[in-house]
């Protein structure tokens, strides 16, 4: 008893169409996430927001900004960008602090050692949970 065999296409002929069970072509992928829009506009709001104190994860979630990993290639691809992002990002922590320090005073005048010593504490736990390397937290007893 002989099986027959199914017939195939030579080898020289041409590929079936692409796409789903021989339907349309397919597109061709796109890099996945959401499009870079690079403006100087939105590089200089960065730079505010950063003086200003605001950590980089707050200013990419607000509409209108690229996300974190683009703001990382940013600033590995453009020494420049690099540069004055640490800076601005040096400042607003600084800027921070400085609001710590008059808040602290405030309170003392208002309030008493008692309260200002508290608070004053807990905002430095908050800034070095934000900041580790900057507002270090080891060897700071107050």
């Amino acid at each position: 008893m002989k099986t027959e065999l199914p017939e195939l296409p030579p080898l020289w002929s041409d590929p079936p169409p692409m796409g789903h069970n021989g339907g349309p072509e397919l597109r061709p992928r796109r890099a996945p996430g959401r499009p870079t829009v690079d403006t100087p506009e939105i590089r200089d709001r960065i730079f505010e927001l950063l003086g200003d104190g605001v950590p980089l994860r707050v200013i990419c979630r607000s509409p209108g900004m690229p996300s974190r990993r683009t703001v990382y290639n940013w600033r590995r691809d453009d020494p420049g960008f690099n540069r004055a992002f640490e800076f601005m990002q040096t400042e607003g922590y600084i800027g921070l602090a400085q609001k710590v320090v008059e808040e602290t005073e405030t309170l003392l005048e208002q309030r008493g050692p008692k309260i200002a010593r508290w608070v004053f504490n807990l905002r430095r736990q908050q800034l070095s949970r934000m900041n580790p390397r900057f507002f270090g937290d080891r060897g700071m007893k107050y």
